[in-house]
């Protein structure tokens, strides 16, 4: 008799459907503060980077594995590679600046027109501020509706019932909003404050929400600054933000 399992391979029988990104990831991310003595308060910016790392280069590394090793301690090694990365994230050049920046190009008929290796640049930046606002979790509806707010872009009612899941709420606080009288960033975070009160059924003050949203925006800002020659800041994001979400207008 023929016994069967001799031809199998021991590598392929764990494999890609068996793991816990989740799970390697914040076991990679604590044992590489560990040895680096990163600061507690960069754990958390370092397992947001990981994510969206991952997020994104999830289909390169899974044909790029060799079966040399088990999957498991391949995705380990990819992830590490992610914490390497992070740590060289600050020496990063913007795409935006002065001299390279996404300018418009007058053609002949005095058009406007991004250039297409410029289109293809924002294209991927449009699709990597996706992948921030996908890591975000539980948080990316309250994240959402914070930053399109606060660049004063529409806030639609599937944006606010995402995040109050109460649709008589989402009307209420849509109404408010298409009430505020321009971009004033004072009127702006009294309307967020009241909002994230009446959802989360707190008594939260302005200053506390102006500081949610500071934090959130740099964090924001930090994970689209990563992983390439860019440096973002308030201002690009916000050309993203109004780019990524010109259809709800």
């Amino acid at each position: 008799m023929t016994d069967e399992r001799t031809n199998s391979n021991p590598l392929e029988e764990t494999g890609w459907d068996h793991i816990k990104p989740e799970e390697l990831i914040n076991l990679v991310a604590s044992k590489f503060c560990r040895t680096y003595s990163v600061y507690p308060y960069e754990k958390e910016d370092l397992i947001q980077f990981m994510r969206l790392r991952y997020f994104e280069q999830f289909n390169t590394a899974r044909n790029n594995y060799r079966k040399e090793a088990r999957v498991k301690t391949y995705v380990c090694a990819v992830l590490l590679n992610f914490c390497r990365e992070f740590r060289r994230a600050n020496c990063s050049k913007s795409i935006f600046t002065e001299s390279e920046g996404i300018q418009p190009e007058i053609t002949a008929d005095g058009e406007g027109e991004l250039s297409i290796t410029k289109k293809m640049v924002l294209k991927y930046e449009l699709k990597r501020l996706g992948y921030v606002f996908k890591i975000q979790g539980s948080r990316k509806p309250k994240v959402v509706v914070a930053l399109k707010a606060y660049y004063f872009i529409d806030v639609t009612h599937i944006d606010l019932f995402k995040y109050a899941q109460d649709m008589d709420l989402a009307r209420y606080f849509f109404d408010l909003f298409s009430r505020l009288n321009g971009p004033r960033k004072n009127a702006i975070i009294s309307y967020l404050t009241k909002l994230f009160n009446r959802v989360e059924k707190k008594n939260s003050s302005e200053d506390a929400t102006r500081k949610w949203v500071d934090r959130h925006i740099a964090l924001v800002v930090k994970l689209l600054n990563t992983g390439g020659e860019r440096k973002h800041d308030k201002e690009t994001l916000g050309i993203l933000m109004e780019l990524k979400f010109a259809d709800d207008k």
